[in-house]
């Protein structure tokens, strides 16, 4: 069933937050990472008449042949996955943290959403998952538009802070029009756990990174 009162069409949206530069930093690697060696030659000491001795120049350092990667992609996800990936977690590295923004973007061979917090990152899991959703903790239903679905679990996060003040007040459902990510909704937000439902337009892999220490950029790469 479509949801598209809350809607924001377009090739990109950036929900709730002034434009950020590009997203820098690598993820899982779809090709094996450029490997650089660089050889010093050691310092030769001649030994001279009377004793004396003469050090030879420190020579240039020398690059060793690289592999060239098949694919450079562009955009905050610097090498995408070798395998089709369904899956990711990561740890928390602070207690409680707020979500500060919410983001989508599309890049080639790929579409992002972001999440922004105020401090730290929490544990998170992703997982591919299927209809019908629930809203938590009502339980009443939830319609998410998309033929393929993932759900984020932010696990000591929450759209307020410790007072229940709001700190993130961007949408919580629209439908950005990126080539992949067709719907974002905010399934629940209840004792710091955010959960959120991200509906596909087709099969799609993942991928996904912490940036900047506040920052989960989460990829949904197209497969083969």
């Amino acid at each position: 069933m479509a949801r598209k009162d809350s809607a924001t069409a377009g090739m990109a949206m950036k929900a709730g937050a002034t434009d950020r530069p590009s997203y820098a930093g690598a993820v899982l690697v779809r090709r094996p990472p450029r490997s650089w060696a660089i050889t010093l030659a050691g310092l030769l000491v001649v030994a001279g008449c009377g004793g004396a001795s003469t050090a030879s120049p420190l020579p240039t350092p020398t690059t060793s042949p690289s592999p060239t990667p098949i694919a450079t992609p562009t955009g905050p996800i610097a090498s995408l996955p070798a395998e089709c990936v369904e899956q990711a977690s990561g740890p928390a590295t602070f207690p409680r943290v707020s979500i500060a923004d919410v983001s989508v973007a599309t890049y080639a061979g790929y579409d992002v959403l972001a999440f922004d917090f105020d401090r730290g990152l929490p544990e998170y899991t992703i997982t591919r998952v299927e209809p019908p959703f629930t809203r938590d903790p009502s339980g009443l239903p939830l319609d998410v538009e998309g033929s393929f679905f993932y759900s984020i679990v932010l696990r000591g996060a929450s759209i307020v802070d410790e007072e229940f003040q709001p700190v993130y007040e961007g949408p919580t459902d629209f439908l950005p029009g990126l080539p992949r990510i067709g719907h974002v909704v905010l399934a629940g937000d209840f004792e710091a756990v955010s959960t959120w439902v991200v509906g596909l337009e087709g099969p799609e892999c993942l991928a996904a990174q912490a940036f900047d220490g506040t920052r989960l950029v989460i990829g949904f790469v197209d497969p083969g």
